[in-house]
């Protein structure tokens, strides 16, 4: 089950509009509103993923509220990464592209996600709160026993009706 990620905070940072196409460092480009913004220094991490790669994991700073032009580029100044992909961006991969607005770095104050059909062609699939994969009780240890449990008293019970 998937929802949306949601934040006590008023900061946001939002994709509105795909503004350039391109596979190369630098083509793909759009335009995205901040708000809530109260001067201070927040960090902006990018990070493009597409064909089990990653192609970018920015860290960019910013302090004001503004609709500003955001590009992808092959930069990883947050970190590396273990699988990295090599630029330009194969075309028709599709790419999900995740922001996170953060302050401290680390500690994400809004997320937002933008998937597109390809770096050529753009088509917008999902442009909203990043989702969050619920929690599945189950997987835990002390869930799956009881699971186990669970279905083991449910055979029992259907064998019983069985026999009368």
């Amino acid at each position: 089950m998937l929802v949306g990620a949601q934040t006590a905070s008023a900061q946001t940072f939002q994709v509105q509009s795909i503004d350039a196409l391109g596979c190369n460092s630098g083509d793909f480009r759009m335009t995205v509103v901040r708000a809530g913004l109260d001067g201070g220094s927040y960090v902006v991490r990018t990070v493009v993923q597409g064909g089990g790669l990653v192609y970018m994991n920015e860290s960019a700073s910013i302090t004001t509220d503004s609709s500003d032009s955001w590009g992808l580029f092959d930069l990883f100044n947050y970190g590396s990464v273990p699988n990295p992909g090599t630029w330009p961006i194969p075309q028709n991969t599709p790419l999900q592209i995740d922001f996170t607005l953060e302050r401290p770095v680390g500690t994400v104050l809004d997320a937002w996600t933008l998937n597109v059909s390809g770096c050529n062609t753009g088509a917008i699939t999902y442009n909203g709160p990043t989702p969050a994969v619920a929690a599945v009780p189950a997987t835990s240890l002390p869930g799956l026993i009881a699971l186990s449990g669970a279905l083991a008293g449910l055979g029992v019970m259907a064998r019983r009706r069985r026999r009368g």
